[in-house]
């Protein structure tokens, strides 16, 4: 979770307090306004875009794996071409196979693997 109380100040967010606190009345008069507004929007951008990363949940990566691994340990399928992607009880295989059975080899493979989870199917046959 983030914990705003120690997050690093950001040096554009200093400059835009320090332009603030220093001359308010030349800040806040005519065009000098739209640059300190640019330089604190582009703050908090950067801040949320930094702050917000999430790491996958722990049992989605272990899901991810033992499907990728199955596939993998499969002699009739070419794994590297099938990219497994599980979020929130759903799992998606996307890429390409040889044929219709390659494809239903995968999702029946990844039904074995994640029986609780729903599993869509977007292989495209070459």
């Amino acid at each position: 979770m983030l914990n705003n109380a120690h997050e690093p100040i950001s040096l554009i967010g200093v400059i835009v307090i320090l332009l603030l606190a220093i001359k308010p009345a030349r800040v806040l008069r005519g065009w000098l306004m739209l640059p300190v507004l640019l330089i604190a929007i582009l703050a908090a951008s950067c801040t949320v875009l930094t702050s917000e990363l999430e790491q996958t949940p722990e049992e989605v990566a272990q899901i991810q794996v033992a499907i990728k691994s199955a596939l993998i340990a499969s002699d009739e399928l070419q794994a590297a071409a099938i990219e497994v992607v599980a979020d929130e009880y759903v799992v998606t295989l996307t890429g390409f196979v040889g044929s219709t059975e390659e494809a239903e080899r995968a999702v029946l493979l990844a039904q074995e693997n994640a029986p609780a989870y729903t599993i869509i199917n977007k292989l495209e046959t070459r």
